[in-house]
């Protein structure tokens, strides 16, 4: 039995998200080093590793969540998904927001900032799972016509 890309992507995105979630915030609740850089650099530095690693929660809970589409055109992939594309961000949003609330009972200090860049690489995650998810679906789909 051949497994399709989409379980495939799937069985991943289950396996993923519950281990993403937890480097997040292992991470997050790390007392902060004495060697923390100042500037507009270590600005940039912090701001994109949150969102990298939102990106990757994202994508992860995205690919958990989704199901399979009948006829997968983009929009009609979309319209199926697009609710859980909306609970996938708002969870980031709340872990990211959770986390920034706790940070300062374990050294760290609460950060608005942080809290945008979780939500937007929470979007880039999500546009990223979207695209790989049809792909998956569409290629699925030429493969059971041949």
């Amino acid at each position: 039995m051949i497994v399709s890309t989409f379980t495939s992507i799937r069985t991943i995105g289950i396996a993923g998200t519950p281990l993403v979630s937890a480097v997040i915030v292992f991470l997050s609740l790390l007392p902060s080093s004495k060697l923390v850089s100042t500037g507009l650099f270590s600005l940039l530095r912090d701001k994109g590793a949150h969102a990298l690693a939102y990106a990757a929660l994202g994508f992860f809970l995205y690919c958990a969540m989704v199901t399979n589409v009948a006829k997968p055109t983009w929009s009609r992939v979309f319209r199926t998904h697009n609710w859980r594309m909306l609970f996938v961000f708002g969870v980031s949003i709340i872990l990211g927001s959770a986390i920034e609330i706790v940070q300062p009972h374990y050294g760290r200090s609460f950060e608005f900032l942080d809290i945008v860049a979780d939500g937007i690489g929470a979007i880039m995650g999500i546009a990223f799972g979207f695209i790989v998810v049809t792909i998956a679906m569409r290629r699925d789909v030429r493969r059971r016509k041949l």
